[in-house]
């Protein structure tokens, strides 16, 4: 009676559970490698492995020139950022690889170069492309290009300038045959920047985060001074190619960079009223060309601005000039500390307040300065 019952049971309910659990996990197994097959219709997954680019068989290396350390004024503001490490300048030459995007450079195997892409950390999120799907359709252009483009932010200002003109000074020292360039051209200061250098729209590719290119040969670099450690090549270039070499009249002015959208001087009028006291002159670098902005700064002898991109253009002052840099705790950056050093300016930070304001993020909140702090700065200028 016992057996009976049992098999009853097993045959029906136990079995068909069994059953429904077996086949359940082996269709949910087939349906997931079935998706996986047609996702890799579209896409590939991307890995990371590749640090040491010289280490590579298949690539060629042509070493430029050591990179030049300066020796910096230890400031406590900046938890000694001095320290951060750089590259050797050293020009690779990768033949039929990839440009993912805008500035990820890969094996046809779909490895990405660490070396020559973007570094965030060391982490796995350092690349958008890491651990995602690449895109399979690749459009192949039989050329030698070179890649000037170096991370998401290249349409700030400073990180466009000191990426650009750092890797084509680099690229131009290789005497390598290049047929065009890949970079971005969105905004108005990469036109102007572009023209200055000669290049035309013949010899440009415009970066695009959603195009994936395969090259002939593909010409780069690594981003040897994007923290701001200008080196004497790079700012021979910038002076060689916007201020006039027979300008020969003493830097005698002092100016005040004006903010005009945001991380502006909370108490503005105020300040500005002391700063014209003192024979400074108020100019906003919105709207002037860059050509404008040079001639600017070379003739400047002191200048002060709260933290910005416009701050870049100091790579076009003279040694010996002062240097005065507002933040607020949220802004301490120390690109221009490093800048300044390496360019033999004298540095001075002043640290304001923050004013509170919930409707910006905190980095962008405008800046409550003390008069005091500046006047103590400028009274030991005389």
């Amino acid at each position: 009676m016992t057996r009976k019952i049992k098999q009853y049971l097993y045959s029906r309910w136990l079995k068909p559970l069994w059953n429904l659990i077996k086949y359940g996990v082996l269709g949910v197994f087939h349906i997931w490698m079935g998706i996986k097959k047609i996702i890799r219709l579209f896409g590939i997954p991307a890995i990371i492995v590749d640090y040491h680019m010289h280490k590579r068989k298949d690539i060629k290396s042509i070493f430029i020139s050591s990179f030049e350390a300066s020796s910096f004024k230890a400031n406590p503001l900046f938890n000694n950022r001095e320290d951060i490490p750089h590259f050797d300048h050293v020009v690779y030459i990768v033949p039929h690889w990839k440009l993912f995007g805008t500035y990820t450079i890969a094996t046809q195997s779909n490895i990405i170069l660490r070396d020559v892409s973007w570094r965030r950390n060391i982490g796995k999120w350092s690349n958008p492309y890491t651990y995602k799907l690449l895109p399979k359709k690749i459009e192949k252009i039989k050329i030698t290009v070179g890649v000037l483009t170096g991370n998401d932010t290249d349409k700030n200002y400073h990180h466009w300038l000191i990426t650009l003109i750092s890797k084509y000074s680099i690229l131009k020292k290789s005497w390598i045959k290049i047929d065009k360039y890949i970079v971005d051209t969105n905004a108005s200061f990469h036109k102007e920047w572009l023209k200055a250098l000669g290049l035309s729209e013949d010899q440009i590719i415009s970066a695009d985060f959603q195009k994936n290119y395969q090259f002939d040969n593909i010409v780069c670099t690594s981003d040897s001074t994007i923290y701001g450690n200008i080196q004497p090549w790079v700012k021979d270039l910038l002076w060689e190619t916007f201020i006039i070499p027979a300008n020969k009249t003493p830097a005698n002015t002092k100016i005040y960079i004006k903010r005009i959208s945001n991380r502006k001087i909370a108490n503005e009028q105020e300040f500005e009223d002391y700063i014209s006291a003192q024979g400074f002159e108020i100019h906003s670098m919105e709207g002037l060309t860059i050509k404008k902005q040079a001639e600017l700064f070379h003739q400047a002898s002191i200048i002060i601005s709260p933290h910005g991109a416009g701050l870049t253009n100091i790579v076009f002052c003279r040694p010996g000039t002062k240097i005065i840099e507002i933040f607020h705790s949220q802004t301490i950056f120390g690109h221009y500390y490093l800048m300044a050093g390496s360019l033999g300016m004298d540095y001075y930070p002043v640290l304001g307040k923050i004013k509170p304001d919930p409707k910006v993020i905190e980095m962008d909140q405008d800046i409550i300065v003390n008069i005091k702090d500046i006047n103590t700065i400028l009274e030991n200028f005389h």
